[in-house]
């Protein structure tokens, strides 16, 4: 799934209020478009409104974010509110009786920095971060170390990755082998012209 920077950082600014904390599902949600998202049909200019719905539920979601380069300033504040947890609900409408994995545990993330990419990936069992940094791969101290590293360097998230989290966390990939990782629908153009 895409989404831009300065989408997010509309959303923040919306989100927003003296003393309350906004954290990133309540962001992505508002960015994605599940509030307001009204778009122009590309067949007959139309405007209706778009909903982005789950069609199947993936065992992995990445979140690609795209940066305007002058315009990188929200990247620390983006940092400061990832969530532990992400919730698919709070950012794609489905049915309500719709079967869908719903909690996602955040378990690592591409930062760019001028021209190199480094990578940071939650390994559950250690309850630990690790950098990988070309063949360099550095145990984190926290997940707060982490962002400091990241922030410090002036680093840009551009993949974050999240895994379906359940109870039985340790026996996922054997329960959910089945699962396609087709997640989302996104229509570009309204109900009228799909029916032609």
């Amino acid at each position: 799934m895409r989404v831009y920077a300065r989408d997010l950082e509309e959303a923040s600014k919306r989100l927003f209020k003296p003393g309350n904390m906004v954290d990133f599902n309540q962001i992505l949600g508002l960015a994605m478009g599940n509030i307001e998202n009204i778009v122009k049909c590309r067949s007959c200019g139309n405007e209706f409104r778009a909903t982005k719905k789950w069609i199947q539920s993936p065992k992995v979601w990445g979140i690609s974010i795209v940066w305007d380069p002058m315009r990188c300033g929200f990247a620390r504040n983006l940092l400061l509110c990832l969530n532990e947890f992400l919730y698919s609900r709070g950012v794609f409408y489905a049915e309500e009786n719709q079967a869908l994995m719903e909690k996602y545990i955040f378990r690592g993330m591409i930062c760019f920095h001028y021209s190199h990419y480094s990578a940071f990936i939650y390994e559950v069992e250690e309850n630990s971060w690790y950098q990988v940094d070309d063949n360099v791969i550095k145990k984190m101290k926290s997940f707060k170390s982490m962002l400091n590293l990241i922030m410090t360097n002036n680093s840009l998230p551009v993949l974050l990755l999240y895994e379906h989290f359940n109870e039985n966390y340790q026996n996922l990939y054997k329960k959910n082998d089945d699962l396609k990782l087709e997640s989302s629908y996104d229509a570009r153009e309204c109900f009228n012209c799909q029916l032609l």
